[in-house]
């Protein structure tokens, strides 16, 4: 099964502080572009597998949940670096878990 994500998953402020005691002209810090994923598949025989397009300036951590209310990212690959230009993000899970929550945040823009 794959499934495409709409607008209404975008994640508005990224959940990161930016700025980073820099001043920037008219007082604002530089926005990120808003985090949508891009697809995500699963399937009986296969791992989870979460696609999202990745900015420069902008570090991801994946984290999930069995409850929705303790989040871990100990996964191997959690903590994934800014890209250098506009790239595909992947992040595979491969533990097939019968209940798991993931979510993707913007950690920090340069």
């Amino acid at each position: 099964m794959k499934m495409e994500m709409g607008p209404q998953l975008r994640e508005g402020g990224g959940g990161g502080s930016w700025g980073g005691g820099v001043e920037y002209p008219g007082g604002l810090a530089p926005t990120p572009p808003p985090l949508c994923l891009d697809s995500l598949t699963l399937t009986h025989v296969t791992p989870v597998t979460l696609l999202w397009q990745a900015h420069p300036g902008s570090a991801y951590l994946v984290a999930y949940s069995a409850d929705l209310r303790t989040w871990l990212s100990d996964l191997p690959n959690t903590n994934l670096p800014a890209p250098a230009s506009q790239q595909s993000f992947q992040f595979t899970d491969a533990i097939i878990s019968p209940r798991r929550f993931y979510r993707v945040r913007q950690t920090k823009v340069n």
